[in-house]
């Protein structure tokens, strides 16, 4: 199995496994002009969640510290770190910020693998409603937009020190998959390498993961890519764009090694907008026309590229700081011997 392919079990398991009892926000509650953002860092890591969802499972046990936040015109931003001692000494921390266009997320820990899962996770994105213009009111067309990933995943110590991260999209707060085959292949067509195999399985429905395991030597993961989405529309009548993504950085089993281990999901600069891409015909045939317009509820500018926040960015430098000095040290090694 390749490195990608790991990235949906890693993220499986080092998400929390309790669902509490009381009503939390996801992105289908998330109301579209708001941003929404999850942070968990502990132990007792277990099921699995999706970019999009609330990591709040563990609000009653005492081994985690966890939070949230939703807001409107603005970013929403939270940290949470914990530190403790199970088998081994063990610390870690998650951040997430984001608003309209932009998200950022890290996390990062220490640990080893006889702690039970010590782990920190993050989940940050944005719902939006869009009004495609500029064509036949009621016809129907499809729509490829362009997100740009920046960052970097490490993994060092003994095995299975592990990180990651997920980017996936939903439209009317259902994530877009291959359901709709003439869009879903406009998706292929503006991302070929993420057509469905044994290997990538994940990647039958659209979205993009990335993932490392230390498995036989530390590891670095630099990216720095351009990302499509493809989603179907009507000119004409607005629908709810989501667009979140989803970082962890832990340990992806439990055993016997008291040997310490070190992983971050450095991805302060994350997802942001790249440009508003173009329309095709409903049926995925046609000319790439770029030359439309659209209108957003937040009133984000989609047909332009998303500046970085200074505010949020200084935010997420101070979050991941809280545990960047365990990391820092390995960081270096590992560039130099990749």
């Amino acid at each position: 199995m390749d490195i990608q392919a790991r990235a949906a079990v890693i993220l499986a398991a080092s998400a929390l496994a309790a669902t509490p009892a009381f009503a939390l926000p996801t992105q289908a509650t998330v109301a579209d002009g708001h941003s929404f953002v999850s942070t968990c860092a502990g132990t007792n890591y277990g099921s699995g969640i999706s970019p999009g969802e609330v990591i709040f499972g563990g609000i009653t046990n005492s081994s985690q510290a966890c939070s949230y936040a939703v807001s409107a015109g603005s970013s929403a931003s939270v940290t949470s770190s914990f530190s403790g001692v199970a088998a081994t000494p063990y610390s870690n921390s998650a951040s997430a910020s984001a608003t309209v266009g932009a998200i950022h997320l890290s996390a990062a820990n220490s640990g080893a693998n006889a702690d039970y899962f010590p782990a920190a996770e993050g989940v940050a994105g944005w719902n939006d409603q869009i009004t495609i213009n500029s064509g036949p009111i009621g016809q129907h067309g499809i729509w490829v937009f362009n997100l740009h990933v920046d960052g970097t995943l490490s993994a060092d110590g003994a095995y299975p020190a592990s990180s990651a991260f997920a980017l996936v999209a939903f439209k009317d707060h259902l994530r877009l998959s291959h359901y709709d085959t003439p869009t879903y292949n406009a998706f292929l067509a503006a991302n070929p390498a993420m057509a469905y195999n044994d290997e990538n399985y994940y990647q039958f429905d659209q979205g993009e993961s990335w993932g490392i395991e230390r498995i036989d030597h530390d590891r670095l993961v630099t990216i720095d890519q351009i990302v499509s989405f493809a989603v179907s529309f009507t000119y004409g009548t607005p629908f709810s764009l989501g667009i979140y993504g989803q970082v962890s950085a832990g340990e992806s089993s439990y055993g016997a090694s008291m040997d310490h281990n070190s992983s971050a999901a450095d991805l302060a600069h994350t997802i942001t907008w790249a440009d508003k891409g173009y329309v095709v015909a409903g049926d995925g045939s046609g000319p790439h026309n770029t030359n439309f317009t659209l209108n957003s509820l937040s009133g984000f500018n989609y047909a332009a590229t998303a500046a970085p926040e200074p505010a949020t960015w200084a935010f997420m430098l101070l979050g991941f700081g809280a545990v960047g000095a365990v990391t820092r040290r390995n960081r270096r090694a590992l560039a130099a011997a990749s």
